[in-house]
């Protein structure tokens, strides 16, 4: 169980069940900032979907970067 290792590599001597709470902790502060970073506003529309769509087309086609794509999504996005 990788929980049980990542706690044996621990140096400190604590009670193992504050350890339990720590890394308890740490892995629901990982989680919410994996999620923060995948919010996606909630009102964009059709035709913002379909811009995307062809953006990304044009990307897999090479005729964009991927700095342009990203800057772009961005913009459609009002990130």
């Amino acid at each position: 169980m990788q929980e049980i290792e990542d706690l044996r590599d621990s140096n400190t001597i604590i009670d193992p069940i504050q350890r339990w709470e720590n890394y308890q902790e740490q892995q629901k502060a990982k989680e919410q900032a994996a999620n923060s970073a995948n919010i996606v506003p909630t009102n964009i529309g059709s035709s913002e979907v379909d811009e995307l769509h062809e953006l990304k087309q044009l990307l897999d086609d090479g005729v964009i970067t991927q700095d342009d794509f990203d800057a772009k999504k961005r913009q459609i996005l009002g990130l």
